[in-house]
């Protein structure tokens, strides 16, 4: 008896062991960026407290007198925090939410008194976040498509309300495709802002309907993403259709200078899936010549 209760447990978790792999497999095939590279380095993050299975972080750039606090999630990640165009966020802050941050609060005068959106926010909408802090837009919106990243963005906004200023901060569950309703978010944004968002090309009409919808005529497109093959290319073919696109590989000295640092020092640095390249995109309705 014993031993035919070992025999199905070994048939159990051989199956079980068979599925892990082949949702790994689909994982990997879906060319995601495996945290293998730890990032520019441009922040500092620093541990605050603990709250449940999550845990809170200050984080810090040189030349910014204040830290923003961040909600990420400490437990062991499963394959579905992995997996699905609304979860790749819910994990940990990928190099591409890093450089947009740090890209925004370089230029962040531009920004000043304007209303921002960031799509694919992520549990943190860390651009965000840093930018009503420090750069004085009149609204930013953080969206996503994931529940809990909303219910965590929440969080993060309550704990750094002080830095805001008279910065309104809000956030919002937001679903990118030609159905969802945008009505009373038409026309709203000067900028729109978006981190490592075009990994799945079966999102990326949806991307740019809604992208087209919320910004103003007169609007901007400031978006960071590796090339990952060639999926960052098809979605400036797509978006040519509404936008026109402009791509910078060099867009600051100091990353651009990490970058060659780190092709050459670390084995585990791919430039494929690592290095952020920078679009910025202008509605081709409010082009001027």
């Amino acid at each position: 008896m014993a031993d035919d209760l070992h025999r199905k447990a070994r048939q159990r978790w051989k199956i079980l062991a068979s599925v892990i792999k082949k949702q790994a497999l689909a994982k990997e095939n879906l060319n995601i960026s495996v945290r293998r590279f730890s990032g520019f380095n441009l922040f500092s993050k620093t541990f605050f407290e603990s709250e449940g299975d999550h845990q809170w972080f200050e984080c810090r750039l040189p030349g910014f007198d204040k830290p923003v606090l961040v909600k990420q999630r400490c437990r062991q990640v499963t394959i579905e925090d992995l997996t699905g165009f609304d979860n790749t966020g819910n994990v940990c802050l990928w190099p591409s939410e890093e450089l947009l941050t740090y890209y925004l609060l370089q230029n962040k005068s531009q920004l000043k008194g304007k209303t921002v959106c960031e799509l694919g926010a992520g549990m943190t909408g860390l651009a965000g976040i840093f930018l009503a802090s420090f750069g004085e837009p009149s609204h930013v919106l953080l969206t996503d498509g994931n529940k809990n990243c909303v219910e965590n963005m929440e969080a993060v906004i309550q704990r750094n309300q002080s830095s805001f200023g008279w910065t309104l901060v809000t956030s919002r569950s937001l679903v990118w495709n030609e159905q969802t309703n945008l009505s009373n978010l038409k026309y709203e944004f000067d900028f729109v802002i978006s981190a490592d968002c075009l990994f799945f090309t079966q999102y990326h009409s949806g991307l740019v309907h809604v992208m087209d919808t919320i910004l103003k005529d007169s609007g901007f497109v400031i978006m960071m993403a590796p090339r990952r093959k060639n999926t960052l290319e098809l979605f400036c073919r797509k978006a040519c259709s509404k936008f026109t696109v402009t791509q910078v590989e060099n867009y600051d000295p100091l990353v651009w200078s990490r970058h060659q640092l780190a092709k050459k020092e670390d084995p585990m640095y791919d430039e494929d899936i690592h290095y952020p390249v920078l679009l910025l995109l202008s509605k081709k309705t409010g082009m001027k010549t």
